[in-house]
């Protein structure tokens, strides 16, 4: 059964990725993008599970280069969509437009725009296409391994275990950007397990909120960096960033809260 939910999963994500790859250079469609980028994400997941049951044979960070090259290539572009709708949320809160951040970041996001369709041009698709015939060849090799449905579930129980030891931490020294992928491998993994199944069941449910909520906090932490590089540099905005910046740790604060809370019942 499984045999048939990894390789289906793997043609979906394929198929996911050759929709969304030309709106999102050509136009720069902010959907495309997403959508683009999530589904390089469940293709890289399916790489590692296939290098952990082949003991590496796979070599999934060579051959998947090409995937994150194009995913990294939309980082700064994403940066400052994400950037200027936490900043709109911010506005009402703080009673103030911030306009000159709001000008700098929306500065930014045409920089972006313009850097990513420039580097999409460079990209071959038919390397691309030439990954993704190679991946599904030796997925049908792989997926006829004996035992492997326990392979599988070892590996969810590898994601699992990774997350537990990292949350052993003193909270103010987790990682808890690492948590968030290991999470979003869970996920993915129990999207694979539930791929005939119409509605999610509760925990692709429950593991989607957990990822939700340490995205927001990974949002938060990455606009952070920003504003202190931004007085690091002596960027003037002439706006009062650090009040921002107070807003946005006890966000982050209250989103650690609600993880822990909702990971625990999960548990």
């Amino acid at each position: 059964m499984i045999k048939q939910q990894i390789l289906k999963y793997f043609q979906n994500q394929k198929n996911q990725f050759d929709l969304n790859f030309e709106p999102a250079f050509s136009i720069a469609n902010e959907k495309a993008i997403h959508d683009m980028r999530v589904s390089i994400k469940r293709l890289r997941l399916i790489y590692r599970f296939l290098d952990f049951v082949s003991d590496k044979q796979f070599c999934t960070k060579k051959k998947s280069k090409l995937l994150v090259n194009v995913f990294k290539s939309a980082g700064p572009l994403r940066d400052a969509q994400i950037q200027l709708s936490i900043l709109e949320e911010l506005k009402e809160d703080l009673k103030s437009n911030y306009p000159n951040l709001n000008e700098f970041l929306n500065i930014k996001l045409k920089e972006g725009i313009k850097k990513f369709r420039e580097k999409g041009v460079t990209f071959n698709v038919n390397e691309i296409d030439q990954l993704f015939n190679f991946s599904e060849a030796v997925l049908k090799i792989i997926i006829d391994f004996p035992d492997l449905q326990q392979a599988f579930e070892n590996y969810k129980n590898n994601r699992q275990q990774k997350i537990q030891t990292l949350l052993k931490s003193a909270k103010n020294k987790i990682d808890f950007h690492q948590i968030r992928k290991r999470i979003k491998d869970l996920t993915y993994l129990a999207e694979i397990q539930q791929i005939q199944i119409e509605k999610p069941n509760n925990e692709v449910i429950h593991l989607k909120q957990l990822g939700k909520k340490l995205g927001d906090w990974h949002d938060l932490e990455v606009f952070l960096n920003e504003l202190n590089s931004i007085k690091s540099k002596q960027k003037k905005t002439g706006d009062d960033i650090e009040k921002i910046e107070v807003k946005l740790k006890q966000q982050q604060e209250k989103i650690i809260d609600e993880f822990y809370l909702r990971y625990n019942e999960f548990s």
